[in-house]
């Protein structure tokens, strides 16, 4: 298991980013709808949400009668988390843990369900098998990700003049910026710190004995994500990938 103390920068950013990040993340109801289908089991099955965030996956599929357990590094996050669940009467068993060997019994879960997470990661094909180990046999995973941040010569001078003009801007406590600056120390070891396409997911699921991968990101009926992710192709693009365990 990774030693937390590492993932301080991190744990610092999505902290910070917490209320804002709640603000936003939970506008998209399908979300909800398209993880419940892709994970195709019936109420009571028990679900990990990696990487919960403000819980809004957690929260959702535990109204729908699953069993929730989810697991986050920022303190802020799961503060919100637990205090919606409260509210909404639903039991979910939130913990301060990484993703990448969650503290739980080999087989206690029939699915692992994670958003916008892989990308943060140090060892996501390490992951993926510890996720693998945590699954009962025919156990689901469902994972979404994508390219977040400029990989094209035309998406970095974007980027590069965006960056310029907001210097001239009173608020400069916008979340690119910051995420830059609390990032810089762990950037370097994050082989998908930009995001990753889809051919690179279906081969870490692949790589990790994971079978009958299926795309839903078409189930959404238009593209959750913001219009600068539709001017240039591939930054802002996301999948959502079921796989079954072996």
């Amino acid at each position: 298991m990774i030693d937390m103390s590492l993932l301080q920068p991190v744990q610092r950013y999505w902290d910070w980013r917490a209320e804002s990040f709640d603000a936003t993340s939970c506008r998209h109801e399908p979300w909800v709808e398209i993880f419940a289908g892709a994970v195709d089991l019936p109420p009571g099955s028990r679900v990990l949400d990696a990487g919960t965030g403000t819980g809004f996956l957690a929260l959702g599929l535990a109204n729908k009668g699953f069993i929730v357990a989810g697991i986050d590094i920022s303190v802020n996050m799961l503060d919100i988390a637990g205090k919606k669940a409260r509210d909404m009467g639903l039991d979910i068993d939130f913990l301060r843990s990484g993703a990448d060997d969650p503290p739980f019994a080999q087989g206690s879960f029939d699915a692992v369900v994670a958003r916008n997470l892989l990308w943060t990661l140090k060892y996501p094909q390490e992951t993926l098998k510890n996720w693998a180990g945590l699954l009962r046999a025919g156990g689901r995973v469902v994972i979404s990700d994508g390219i977040w941040r400029p990989v094209s010569p035309l998406q970095k001078a974007f980027d590069r003049a965006r960056e310029f003009l907001q210097r001239f801007k009173e608020n400069r406590l916008l979340h690119p910026e910051v995420f830059k600056r609390m990032y810089c120390e762990v950037d370097p070891d994050l082989p998908f710190g930009r995001g990753l396409s889809v051919v690179q997911a279906e081969k870490l699921l692949t790589g990790c004995g994971f079978v009958n991968l299926k795309r839903h990101e078409h189930e959404f009926p238009e593209n959750p994500y913001t219009v600068q992710g539709e001017l240039f192709p591939g930054y802002g693009c996301f999948f959502i990938l079921s796989a079954v365990k072996a």
